[in-house]
């Protein structure tokens, strides 16, 4: 019997070192290459935009945050997911409104877009990152990281007179969720589509309760 939970402790182990080594080689990766896809174009206007520097630093946190949450995501073999309402919730409380959220979602929707497209070819080709010289071997978290979570709730959605269903995952918030679609249906105006239909889609999860 001891030996059997000294056994189950050990593979416990090993499961927990391979899913944390993982992560700690995407986030160098990806901090290693965060400069041949960011762009100081991408918040040059903003930081020419009053109040100076408050508007060009919102939209430069959100740039890095977003080239973070699409590089990190497609490193570990997953699908990148758009979090801008996530990420300049605060900014939107911010004066001058709704400036600093405008430059807040641009920054982070510029770099999102742009690290997706950069790199995912780049991270397709690649094999499961390779740590076993550490003595670790990560593969098994990679195939748990292919699984698509399940489908909890479906939300019928209708975007310039086409009906869509907005899928909301298992462990998955619905601001998430709306992020993804908005960015999947209309890529051309994130944000609008976002703050069109939240509103409707939490709506429509209070009904269901």
């Amino acid at each position: 019997m001891n030996f059997l939970i000294v056994s189950l402790l050990i593979l416990v182990s090993l499961v927990a070192a391979d899913e944390y080594t993982a992560q700690e080689v995407c986030s160098s990766t990806c901090d290693r290459m965060k400069l041949d896809v960011l762009t100081l174009a991408m918040c040059r206007d903003a930081k020419k935009t009053l109040p100076k520097p408050k508007v060009g630093d919102f939209c430069t946190v959100a740039m890095e945050q977003g080239y973070s949450d699409a590089c990190f995501a497609l490193c570990m073999f997953q699908t990148p997911q758009n979090r801008v309402a996530q990420a300049c919730r605060a900014a939107s409380m911010e004066m001058p409104r709704p400036t600093v959220r405008k430059w807040c979602e641009h920054g982070y929707n510029v770099a999102y877009a742009k690290t997706v497209k950069d790199l995912k070819d780049y991270f397709g080709t690649q094999e499961p990152i390779d740590v076993e010289q550490e003595g670790v071997h990560p593969h098994h978290h990679f195939e748990a990281a292919k699984q698509a979570p399940a489908v909890v709730k479906t939300i019928p959605i209708s975007l310039d007179d086409k009906l869509f269903d907005l899928n909301i995952h298992e462990n998955e918030n619905a601001e998430d969720a709306l992020a993804l679609f908005c960015n999947t249906n209309a890529a051309d105006d994130t944000s609008g589509c976002i703050r069109h239909l939240l509103p409707i889609v939490l709506e429509q999860l209070e009904e269901n309760v």
